[in-house]
């Protein structure tokens, strides 16, 4: 099932995913609203790139305009995920609305966490 695919289930519009390749790793760019009713397609799509024959993943959530505790939870297990099978994971969170609840929680220190999709793609390129 594609990430388009995934727009049919009933909460499909709330948030999309789209997945790319950008320099041999995966780049999920992440629009919408993520929370207990979205999450499971973001962490679907994670499962997904990690589990495939790329070195690593980048979530860029610049363009998620709500985020609730359920989608930094899928960050994080996405993250354990990525450690287990020696992928790198990375997260561009830039704005208001994904960085500073990151932050109150300490996810800024738990995850690589980046303010633009380039300097994610950078620090990637130094652990490939």
């Amino acid at each position: 099932m594609s990430a388009a695919d995934d727009s049919h289930s009933a909460f499909g519009d709330l948030l999309r995913v789209h997945t790319s390749v950008i320099d041999g790793i995966v780049v999920l760019s992440v629009a919408g609203e993520l929370d207990v009713s979205t999450a499971p397609k973001l962490d679907h799509a994670i499962t997904r790139g990690i589990t495939g024959p790329l070195a690593g993943l980048i979530v860029d959530l610049s363009n998620v305009i709500f985020m609730a505790s359920a989608g930094m939870s899928v960050l994080l297990e996405g993250d354990s995920t990525a450690k287990t099978v020696s992928k790198w994971f990375g997260v561009v969170a830039n704005s208001r609305v994904t960085q500073r609840p990151m932050e109150l929680l300490g996810l800024d220190q738990m995850l690589n966490t980046y303010s633009t999709l380039d300097a994610a793609r950078a620090d990637v390129a130094t652990w490939t």
